[in-house]
C-alpha cells in the first residue's frame, strides 16, 4: 500500500519536474521524465486489494480533499488512487477500461455494490468508446448494458446516479426514467 503512495508521489514529481527544472530545448530530459513518470504511475494500482483495504483518512495530509463519492467507496484509497492515476497518467481508453474493469470486479467481490456500480458505469463508457471504433459494441448494446446495471442496483444508493446517467445518455427529455427505479 505504501509503495502505491510512493509511486504516485514520484510520478507526480516527474510530471512537475518536466516543466519546471529543465530548459525548453532539452527534449531528451523531458522524454526521460515522461518515461519515469509513466513507470511510476504504472505501479500505483499494483495492489488493488491493499488499496481497497486502506482508508483515505490515513493519508489525509497527502490528499487535498475527499471525492464527492467517497462514502460510496467507503472512503478507500483504491478509488482515490484510480482517480489520481486517470487524471495524471497518459492512458489510452483501453487502459482506462481495464482499470475500471479490475476495480468493479474487486468491488463486486467485496460486496460494495455502490462502488461496483460507479466503476462499472465508467467502464461501460470507456468500453463504448473503445469498442465503437471497431464496431463491436452498438449503441443499443451499450444502452441495454447500462439499463441492466441500473435495474440491478436500483435499490442501492448509486441507483439514482445510474438512472440519471441513463436518462442523460438515452432519454433526455423523457421524464419517465424516474419511474424505472420504483418498478
Amino acid at each position: 500500500m505504501k509503495q502505491s503512495v510512493v509511486h504516485a508521489v514520484l510520478g507526480s514529481a516527474y510530471r512537475e519536474m518536466k516543466w519546471t527544472n529543465i530548459s525548453d530545448f532539452d527534449e531528451e530530459t523531458r522524454d526521460d521524465y515522461d518515461k519515469k513518470r509513466e513507470e511510476h504511475f504504472a505501479h500505483v494500482l499494483d495492489d488493488m486489494e491493499a488499496l481497497a483495504d486502506a482508508k483515505s483518512s490515513t493519508y489525509s495530509t497527502f490528499l487535498e480533499e475527499k471525492g464527492k463519492d467517497s462514502e460510496l467507496f467507503k472512503n478507500d484509497m483504491l478509488s482515490v488512487m484510480i482517480t489520481f492515476v486517470l487524471e495524471n497518467a497518459s492512458l489510452s481508453r483501453s487502459q482506462k477500461a481495464d482499470i475500471y474493469e479490475k476495480a468493479f470486479t474487486l468491488y463486486r467481490k467485496r460486496g460494495n455494490l455502490n462502488a461496483y456500480g460507479l466503476m462499472k458505469s465508467k467502464w461501460l463508457r470507456e468500453k463504448r468508446e473503445v469498442e465503437s471504433q471497431f464496431g463491436n459494441l452498438t449503441y443499443e448494446q451499450h444502452k441495454d448494458s447500462l439499463y441492466r446495471l441500473m435495474m440491478e442496483l436500483k435499490k442501492e444508493e448509486v441507483g439514482a446516479d445510474l438512472a440519471l446517467e441513463y436518462w442523460s445518455a438515452f432519454l433526455w427529455g423523457d421524464e419517465n426514467i424516474l419511474f424505472f427505479l420504483y418498478k
